[in-house]
């Protein structure tokens, strides 16, 4: 298993890869860098670029290869959050519907809390009905709020 910690504008990320995939993206679960093999360091040299060029503004979709953990549900809403454009959100209620079960509001919430891959399987972009934030995979507001006003403001402009 490869271990990184990543410096980003919104503070340090712990990132774990193993084996050809990234497998956790944590703000808070704090881990000692650590050396894998020759594929694991590959993996993790790309999200370190991919997340580089992120926060830069110049990446709107992650390409490294991802394996995520999770109950079928949870994978569910995780797939509908890929397709939140890049600079735009959805409600929870928005995420429930693209899932096809409606009544599952609580439990989309809770999926994207147990989210492991913030950022590249954008939660962020998930605000409560009305627009008020809603919670953010155990971080703190401002993170949540940073990023959606980071990628507000790199959105491109269609009209240009």
């Amino acid at each position: 298993m490869e271990k990184s910690i990543f410096k980003a504008p919104i503070g340090l990320l712990y990132l774990t890869a193993k084996d050809s995939h990234v497998i956790k993206i944590s703000y808070d679960e704090k881990v000692q860098a650590e050396s894998g093999t020759k594929e694991e360091k590959r993996v993790m040299q790309q999200l370190e670029t991919e997340l580089t060029d992120y926060f830069s503004g110049k990446l709107q979709r992650f390409q490294v290869n991802v394996k995520l953990s999770g109950t079928a549900f949870e994978q569910s809403v995780y797939k509908a959050l890929t397709e939140i454009p890049y600079g735009d959100f959805w409600s929870y209620k928005e995420v429930a519907r693209r899932i096809q079960n409606e009544s599952s509001v609580r439990a989309v919430g809770q999926a994207n809390r147990k989210n492991p891959l913030p950022i590249i399987i954008p939660c962020h972009r998930v605000v409560q009905e009305g627009g008020q934030l809603g919670g953010y995979n155990g971080a703190d507001y401002a993170k949540k709020i940073w990023l959606l006003e980071f990628e507000m403001n790199h959105k491109p402009d269609f009209w240009a």
